[in-house]
């Protein structure tokens, strides 16, 4: 699968997930998104700066200590979560969700989506 038909999989598995986008945080770049809802390049570029933030990048250190594999922000009406992969710890899936999505249930579903998608990188 393309790393567009996974993140179209992984959005309908979880219609509650609005926004599924795979970015690289070294460039600071969305390279490919999947969303409800338009979303342009400056606000792609700024939830990929906020991941940056929170899961670390080349030039910065995470926020906190440690670089997690996991980022969670909760935001007004909405949550932020960021999945670093540990095959290319520069790539990274981002999902803007609303409040009510299955935690558990996604977090293993993108995991598993990410790892396919870095398999062959």
């Amino acid at each position: 699968m393309t790393v567009s038909e996974e993140l179209d999989s992984l959005h309908a598995q979880f219609p509650a997930c609005g926004t599924v986008a795979y970015a690289d945080l070294a460039a600071g770049m969305v390279l490919v998104a999947n969303s409800q809802s338009p979303l342009d390049r400056h606000a792609l570029d700024a939830l990929c700066a906020q991941a940056g933030c929170l899961l670390g990048e080349n030039s910065a250190p995470p926020l906190g200590s440690g670089a997690p594999a996991f980022a969670l922000a909760r935001e007004p009406g909405r949550l932020m979560l960021a999945f670093k992969s540990p095959r290319q710890p520069t790539d990274a899936l981002l999902c803007l969700a609303a409040p009510d999505l299955d935690l558990g249930a996604f977090q293993a579903a993108a995991r598993d989506c990410l790892d396919r998608i870095t398999a062959d990188g």
